[in-house]
């Protein structure tokens, strides 16, 4: 995730995400044709780090493009969408036994997804603007605008506040930033401990085993809509 941050912050949000996702996407096809444990720990490690690399650009290039107060629904539109993608994978689990053909099935959908980023995704005007490169900027907020059946307004103009930008060593060198954060990754390590410990613990539920993997993942489409809703409603601080 790093290095990827890293690299949206160099190379542009938009090209990232397609090095990312079609990294993905290459080890998602090696994965059906070759019969070798190695090659298997190898491509899942990397198509990890990758998808990784993936989710945290798309959630970027959302922030970036949308207006505030649409921005928790986008953020828990992500989520929603994670936990449908969890029980559709246990599903075509069960619709194809055979692994060869079930590795088939997984490598389509990122597949089309890098198709359509690589033909419709823009890239982010904020990265442009924060490059020096207006003209840019403005190009593809033109675009967005067209898009939307939108007019740019005549006179409009961009620019950059110097005070927001962050980096690790503000972090570090402001407390309250230091522990929001030391906050934030230590809630954020819990949450995910207890997810995977209930997610892997399907296989020893009663009942289908791919069922109660695809029950699971659509068990966590109420909560991603209560916190959509209580964030607007008692703030994210709260939410939390």
């Amino acid at each position: 995730v790093w290095i990827f941050g890293r690299l949206s912050d160099t190379l542009g949000r938009y090209l990232t995400l397609l090095i990312s996702l079609g990294l993905c996407v290459v080890q998602a096809w090696i994965i059906p044709f070759f019969n070798n444990m190695n090659v298997y720990l190898a491509c899942r490690f990397f198509d990890g780090a990758s998808f990784g690399g993936y989710f945290l650009i798309a959630y970027v290039l959302n922030v970036e493009y949308a207006p505030p107060k649409y921005r928790s629904m986008l953020g828990s539109l992500n989520k929603f969408f994670a936990s449908v993608g969890s029980a559709l994978i246990a599903m075509l689990g069960f619709a194809f036994k055979d692994f060869r053909a079930f590795a088939i099935a997984l490598a389509i959908p990122p597949t089309i997804m890098w198709i359509l980023s690589f033909l419709f995704f823009p890239e982010s005007a904020r990265y442009y603007l924060s490059k020096g490169k207006d003209e840019k900027a403005l190009a593809c907020l033109k675009k967005v605008a067209d898009v939307n059946g939108k007019q740019m307004p005549p006179d409009c103009s961009l620019y950059e506040d110097e005070d927001v930008k962050i980096n690790l060593l503000k972090i570090v060198s402001n407390k309250r930033l230091l522990i929001s954060a030391a906050i934030n990754m230590f809630g954020w390590f819990m949450t995910s401990l207890v997810f995977y410990m209930i997610w892997f613990s399907a296989k020893y539920l009663a009942g289908n085993l791919y069922v109660n993997a695809a029950l699971l993942g659509l068990a966590e489409l109420p909560g991603r809509v209560i916190a959509y809703l209580l964030m607007d409603r008692i703030g994210r601080k709260k939410t939390f």
